[in-house]
C-alpha cells in the first residue's frame, strides 16, 4: 500500500505515481500541431456566429473553453480523435467554418473542438453523373474554384411544399403564417 508520504508500507522503497494527462495521450496519437491547447485558439473556436454567443462574448461573459481544438487533415485522424473520446469520456464538438447561426458549434468546457478546416480538399469530380466529393472542411469558395475548371457549378434550389413558386425566385407570403417543415433544399452541380 502506498502512504501519503509515498512509501510503501512495510518497507523503505519509495514510489513515484505520475498524473496523467488525457490530453497528452491525444498528442501522441496524432502527428505534431494537430492538437492546439493555446487559450486564444480556444477562444476563436468555442463559438460560432450564432447571435446570442456573439453577443455574450463582446459583454465579456464568460463563455465555456473548450480543453483543445484538434486539426484532424485526415480521416484516419478524424476517427482516432473519435475513440479517444470515447475512451476518456470527452466531448467532442464538430467544427467546419465556423459561420453557423444556431449555437450548433458551441464548445462545452472541457471538450474538444475537431476544427475540420485542415480537411480542405476536393477529391472527386464525376462530370457524368455531377456529384462532387469532398472532405468536411471545404468552403464554398474553394468548391466553386474546382468546379469552375470542370464548367460547372453550384446552385441550391429551395421550395416550399405548401406554397409553391409563382415565378422564378418569387414565395406568396401569408401575413402570420409559417409553413413548419416545409422548406426543402437541394444542392446541386449545373453547368
Amino acid at each position: 500500500m502506498i502512504t501519503a508520504a509515498g512509501a510503501i508500507a512495510g518497507g523503505g522503497d519509495w514510489a513515484t505515481i505520475r498524473a496523467v494527462d488525457i490530453l497528452d495521450s491525444l498528442v501522441r496519437r496524432l502527428p505534431d500541431g494537430a492538437v492546439v491547447t493555446d487559450s486564444q485558439a480556444r477562444q476563436e473556436r468555442a463559438i460560432d456566429c450564432w447571435p446570442l454567443a456573439l453577443l455574450r462574448q463582446v459583454r465579456g461573459d464568460g463563455l465555456p473553453e473548450p480543453a483543445a481544438v484538434v486539426f484532424p487533415s485526415a480521416t484516419a485522424e478524424v476517427a482516432t480523435v473519435l475513440a479517444w473520446a470515447s475512451e476518456t469520456g470527452t466531448a467532442v464538438t464538430p467544427r467546419g467554418g465556423g459561420s453557423g447561426v444556431c449555437g450548433g458549434a458551441e464548445a462545452a468546457a472541457g471538450s474538444v473542438v475537431l476544427d475540420l478546416s485542415r480537411m480542405d480538399k476536393v477529391t472527386d469530380v464525376d462530370l457524368v453523373s455531377r456529384v462532387v466529393h469532398v472532405q468536411a472542411g471545404v468552403r464554398g469558395d474553394q468548391l466553386e474554384a474546382a468546379l469552375a475548371g470542370h464548367g460547372l457549378t453550384m446552385v441550391t434550389i429551395r421550395s416550399r411544399s405548401l406554397f409553391p413558386p409563382l415565378a422564378a425566385g418569387s414565395r406568396p407570403v401569408r401575413r402570420g403564417r409559417h409553413p413548419r417543415d416545409s422548406a426543402r433544399s437541394r444542392t446541386c452541380c449545373s453547368g
